[in-house]
């Protein structure tokens, strides 16, 4: 990963300071998805969206691909998202909400992911 700016350097340390627990990666592509469920009875039934980013962590034989979720918030429409923002290769910062980690797989959840 390319070294920071100042000014990326200071999103950074700025978000570390308010007590988020972050992470600075490569963004390398992300997409949109959503998922519907019903109760067996098919009384109940929901939906959620979520954004799920692939950021690379780590320098050299440390490297990690991560898949990262993001909820979307109710009522957007995942097909409607956009991910223009974001260039791949990217510096971005993640805003982690929970790490987990199932046959060797890290994922996490994040609040949020911005590009630096």
């Amino acid at each position: 990963m390319n070294k920071l700016t100042k000014e990326q350097n200071e999103v950074v340390l700025g978000a570390l300071q308010a007590g988020a627990i972050a992470m600075v990666g490569e963004w390398r592509g992300a997409k949109a998805e959503e998922i519907k469920w019903s109760a067996k009875e098919g009384r109940a039934a929901g939906s959620m969206a979520f954004e799920t980013h692939s950021v690379e962590v780590g320098e050299g034989a440390g490297f990690q691909a991560l898949s990262i979720r993001v909820r979307i918030s109710d009522g957007v429409d995942p097909a409607r998202v956009s991910f223009a923002r974001f260039q791949r290769g990217g510096a971005v910062l993640v805003r982690v909400r929970s790490f987990m980690v199932s046959k060797g797989q890290v994922s996490a959840e994040a609040e949020e992911v911005l590009p630096l």
